[in-house]
């Protein structure tokens, strides 16, 4: 049944945590109990958090995460897969997704404007004489896929 196939769920969230090893407890424990294997990071900023298992566990964990009032918001990604994980790694971290921000940076505060495919697209087609575009994709992301230069 589709609720036995393995899934891999990825995602971080930028929300400022209190108390991140009271989050790490919680989710060391929820894993445990679902069968979830993987890899769970906890900073002050956030949450990074790499799983694996049946799409039964991770459809629990889902709903236990979205019902915390710190995780509502939190937009997943997830593939079909057998779980790569053979254990849990959990730790807090000093920061969730390390990119070397300075001490105090809060990523959640201090973003910048989200643009939907349309609104880049547009931006693109006429762009300002300041725009700027950094791109942020990691070694594989840059050897796979294609940026037209213009």
């Amino acid at each position: 049944s589709t609720m036995d196939e393995g899934v891999i769920l990825l995602f971080y969230n930028y929300v400022e945590i209190p108390d991140p090893k009271e989050v790490l407890e919680w989710q060391k424990q929820l894993c445990t109990e679902l069968g979830l294997k993987g890899k769970i990071r906890v900073a002050k900023e956030g949450i990074n958090i790499t799983l694996g298992g049946k799409r039964s566990s991770t459809e629990k964990y889902k709903a236990e995460l979205l019902a915390h009032p710190l995780f509502k918001d939190t937009v997943f990604k997830e593939s079909l897969g057998e779980n790569a994980f053979n254990e849990l790694t959990a730790r807090v971290v000093p920061e969730a997704c390390p990119i070397g921000l300075p001490e105090g940076v809060a990523p959640a505060q201090e973003c910048s404007q989200h643009l939907t495919p349309e609104q880049v697209h547009q931006l693109l087609s006429s762009p300002p004489e300041d725009l700027v575009i950094l791109d942020t994709r990691n070694y594989y992301g840059k050897e796979t896929e294609k940026i037209e230069e213009r």
